[in-house]
């Protein structure tokens, strides 16, 4: 369900700990239950400070009083009431670099390469956040970002943290829609070759691979793939895997 070079990069029991957290974030339908279900995390990327919270995009940007939706799960107290007050979102590097490239954006390689003299990161300093990771999802039909900002005095900027975010992030923003009863959309029904294409996402395959085991052109596998993205209302293949397997569609 990630980039099989992503997957190299997770040992069994990296493997083994995120499916049972995202067979727990299935069952999440509550604030509280998805509080602890970013707390456990832990276990696999060290941090000290969550929040997740969602908005439509590009209303953040372009109007000041856009609604933020958020859970303040363990940011330090005061923190979040700052951001929202002064507008943070604005000029925040972090979240502008994950919306430009939709992938987990280490806050320290980010801030090393372009300074820390935004106010986001000046302030994030200031409370002892002075690295960390963030990560999430966008609906394409409605343009909502929900985004997970894990932070604290240092993170590990490696790829096998990636990895981790990369594959259990689009289970979490799945539970962060159930537990703020965002409404969810009804989806198409995937073809029989789409279930079976969406099966060998979810078992990391890449389309060369999936090309072979199907006996059909890559640009044909690729085909199948766009359609489940664009009927499953996703932007990614890990998306699409958290989806189906939310809806029924596959199973673990």
């Amino acid at each position: 369900m990630m980039r099989s070079d992503l997957l190299e990069h997770l040992s069994s029991c990296d493997r083994t700990e995120l499916m049972m957290l995202s067979h727990q974030s299935l069952k999440c339908q509550t604030k509280d239950q998805l509080s602890r279900l970013v707390l456990d995390l832990k276990g696999l990327i060290g941090f000290e400070n969550a929040v997740c919270a969602q908005a439509k995009i590009p209303d953040a940007f372009l109007d000041p009083d856009a609604r933020i939706e958020y859970l303040d799960v363990s940011y330090p107290g005061g923190y979040m009431d700052l951001y929202l007050e002064k507008k943070f979102q604005l000029t925040d590097a972090v979240l502008c670099e994950f919306l430009n490239h939709l992938s987990p954006v280490n806050w320290g390689s980010l801030n090393r390469d372009y300074g820390f003299d935004y106010a986001a990161s000046v302030r994030a300093i200031d409370y002892n956040m002075r690295d960390g990771w963030t990560h999430g999802i966008i609906d394409p039909s409605t343009m909502t970002s929900t985004v997970f900002f894990l932070g604290g005095p240092k993170a590990d900027a490696d790829i096998r943290s990636q990895a981790v975010l990369s594959y259990i992030i689009p289970f979490y923003a799945e539970a962060f829609k159930r537990a703020f009863d965002t409404t969810i959309k009804p989806i198409q029904s995937l073809t029989q070759r789409e279930i079976e294409v969406l099966r060998w996402i979810r078992e990391g395959k890449s389309s060369w691979e999936m090309s072979v085991i199907l006996k059909c052109s890559k640009r044909v596998v690729d085909y199948h793939a766009n359609n489940i993205k664009q009927k499953l209302n996703v932007m990614n293949r890990a998306q699409a895997v958290a989806v189906g397997l939310q809806r029924g569609i596959i199973q673990f």
